[in-house]
């Protein structure tokens, strides 16, 4: 026998994350949901291109596909400006997003994730966006952080990795 559980079911509404509230979950993209956005925990933080007209400043990063190891994580303005987004995207309505690689260890990103440690989270985001560049290349274990012009900042652990799929572990808040 065997025991079921429930999973929460998230939604593709756009909710925004609220000030002060601490966000921590899992979350898996795909070429068809390469958009990350930074919202309440409510909402799927993986999108479709297609919804970006609706997404406004809540896009932040967009994650291009190579083979299963190695990916990159783009701005969502640098994305618009390689011409992944297609038309979907205006460049007046994306926030400005800033990525780079953290320097803390794997059981520092834990800590912080599990203890919703937001003045740690925002320590490790503005020491690390100093290097700020507007893609990243991905590998397993890799610790990206971000900010965004809108107050965001957020960590993300590449867990796992294929040629069609990135699972990461991540938190963030908005200030």
């Amino acid at each position: 026998m065997f025991a079921v559980t429930d999973r929460a079911v998230l939604s593709d509404r756009v909710i925004p994350a609220e000030p002060g509230e601490f966000y921590s979950y899992t979350s898996e993209f795909t070429a068809e949901r390469p958009v990350f956005v930074l919202m309440k925990c409510k909402a799927n933080k993986n999108r479709p291109i297609e919804q970006l007209p609706n997404l406004f400043s809540e896009a932040n990063i967009f994650f291009q596909f190579g083979d299963s190891t190695q990916a990159m994580a783009h701005s969502i303005k640098n994305a618009r400006a390689l011409s992944f987004l297609d038309s979907f995207a205006d460049e007046k309505t994306l926030c400005e997003t800033w990525l780079a690689l953290s320097k803390i260890t794997v059981e520092e990103f834990y800590e912080i994730h599990s203890c919703k440690d937001a003045a740690k989270l925002v320590d490790v985001c503005r020491e690390a966006c100093l290097r700020r560049q507007a893609v990243v290349q991905l590998k397993e274990g890799s610790i990206i952080a971000m900010m965004t012009s809108g107050g965001k900042y957020g960590v993300f652990l590449v867990q796992e990795m294929t040629s069609v799929s990135i699972q990461v572990v991540a938190c963030h808040i908005l200030l």
